[in-house]
C-alpha cells in the first residue's frame, strides 16, 4: 500500500554528539537497502512507533513520520502508537474537504 497522505523523513545521529545531523532521502535510503539482510517490510499494521524501532536497529537512522493535515504536515509523535493505515487514512479525511472546499471558490 502506498500513503499518499504520510511523509517520512530519516536523520543520521552522530554518536558522540546524539544530535540529529543530516535529513537523509528517505526515498533514496529506501532504494538503497532494498533486498539486503538488514531490509524489513512496512506493513499497515505497523505502528508509528514500530516502524522508527525498525530503522534504528537496522540502519541507524532516526525516522520521523509526517501526517498530510490540509496544506500542512503534522508530525506524528503524539500518535505514535497509530499504524500506518490509520494515520493514512486520518490523513486523506482531514485533507480532502479542503480539497472540495477550494472546489467550490
Amino acid at each position: 500500500m502506498k500513503y499518499p497522505f504520510l511523509k517520512l523523513e530519516l536523520y543520521r545521529i552522530s554518536d558522540t554528539e546524539l544530535q540529529i545531523k543530516k535529513n537523509l532521502n528517505a526515498e533514496a535510503v529506501l532504494k538503497n537497502t532494498a533486498g539486503n539482510s538488514g531490509s524489513f517490510d512496512i506493513v499497515d499494521t505497523m505502528s508509528v512507533a514500530e516502524l522508527g524501532k525498525l530503522f534504528m536497529k537496522y540502519f541507524g537512522l532516526r525516522a520521523v513520520l509526517f501526517r498530510k493535515a490540509g496544506v500542512i504536515w503534522l508530525e506524528t509523535t503524539l500518535t505514535a502508537d497509530w499504524t500506518l493505515r490509520k494515520q493514512n487514512d486520518q490523513g486523506r479525511e482531514i485533507t480532502n474537504p479542503l480539497r472540495k472546499k477550494a472546489g467550490e471558490l
